[in-house]
């Protein structure tokens, strides 16, 4: 079977942020070094079972560009890039130099993903991030210098204490460095991190109509600059839009590669152990390190691509539905929460806005 989207995860950082709930841990050079011979090793066994012809390659974690680039050479070197359109790897700003981004296109790179999260120092320091928005407009430069052009900027909105003007002035910053591409995710407060327990502890609390007005106002300054709201959290100018998201949000079989890492492909979906050590271990024994796996019927497969593409600016084909969910949509339309596009239902910014909620009116 051949398989066209590959993601490897890199679970290693310099720090832990008080809000991520991946699994990521503190990585020392010798792990990370074993890790790149484990995750070259993984793909030699995958290679054994399927026939790897990628389109898209996404390295993320974590923090990728903690390795050297001679490592991201040594792991890209082992792929096909006959087919391949979108090579994406995530980054600290702290962590690009000039001879690191000139290394990475040379390696094939030609997509960078900067975890930026804000423009305004206080809601990095809050954050737990130890970059300053002046190392993002320098990662930007040197990416560019490197001939790298296709450049996004990872944002969060709902920090505690931001309020609406900050994040509009930290978008204009942003705006002013002309990424191609912004993801703006909404402060999520996942079970056993600092910020988890802050809220807990009445510390920091959630505030629903103002995150509604966030990315109400965020949308409305995005799109006037040209870019595509593509999915409730992505925005890209034309021609920009990730490929390899895409990917995952119509339904395509993908590889993950790497520890905790999720794969998915045709009625099977597995992950791998969350433990780098075990990870390494397994696939240095020769045999994949699967910690889970599951089998999907048609009719999940069927209901996990209404989620995700409700999600979108595609919507779902209106053929997806049977006649009770057909009903529901002509009820959606009616609210104003939704709309048919020739044969596709797609949500209107409104609905886009309670998406997931909707999403579980064709989910029972």
């Amino acid at each position: 079977m051949r398989i066209e989207h590959l993601y490897f995860h890199f679970p290693f950082c310099a720090t832990i942020c008080p809000y991520c709930g991946f699994y990521v841990t503190i990585g020392k050079r010798k792990d990370i070094a074993l890790l790149t011979e484990a995750l070259i090793r993984e793909v030699e066994i995958l290679k054994g079972y399927y026939s790897l012809d990628p389109k898209t390659v996404y390295i993320g974690g974590g923090t990728p560009s903690l390795a050297k680039s001679e490592e991201i050479t040594q792991l890209l070197s082992i792929l096909s890039k006959e087919n391949l359109q979108e090579l994406t790897i995530e980054a600290n700003p702290r962590t690009i130099s000039e001879q690191k981004a000139a290394e990475w296109k040379e390696a094939g790179v030609n997509r960078v993903s900067i975890g930026a999260q804000s423009m305004n120092e206080q809601d990095l320091l809050i954050l737990g991030r130890r970059h300053k928005p002046k190392d993002v407009a320098d990662s930007v430069h040197l990416l560019r210098k490197a001939g790298i052009e296709n450049i996004n900027l990872d944002f969060i909105f709902g920090i505690p204490g931001q309020d609406l003007q900050s994040l509009k002035q930290s978008l204009q910053m942003a705006l002013d460095l002309a990424p191609s591409h912004l993801s703006l995710y909404c402060l999520t407060y996942e079970e056993n991190t600092p910020f988890f327990k802050a809220l807990q502890e009445g510390k920091f609390r959630c505030d629903e109509q103002k995150e509604i007005e966030m990315i109400y106002e965020a949308t409305d300054l995005l799109t006037k600059h040209g870019f595509i709201h593509y999915e409730i959290s992505n925005f890209a100018l034309p021609g920009y839009k990730s490929l390899h998201n895409q990917a995952y949000w119509q339904g395509k079989d993908y590889l993950g590669i790497g520890p905790s890492a999720c794969s998915t492909v045709g009625t099977k979906r597995w992950k791998n152990v969350a433990d780098h050590s075990l990870y390494v271990q397994a696939v240095k024994e020769g045999r994949l390190a699967i910690a889970e796996m599951e089998s999907l019927d048609e009719e999940s497969k069927n209901k996990e691509k209404i989620f995700l593409g409700l999600r979108t600016d595609q919507g779902v084909a209106i053929s997806h539905f049977d006649q009770k969910e057909r009903e529901i949509i002509q009820w959606l339309v009616f609210e104003g929460l939704g709309r048919t596009v020739g044969d596709r239902f797609v949500l209107t910014p409104r609905g886009l806005l309670v998406a997931d909620s909707i999403a579980l009116y064709f989910m029972n």
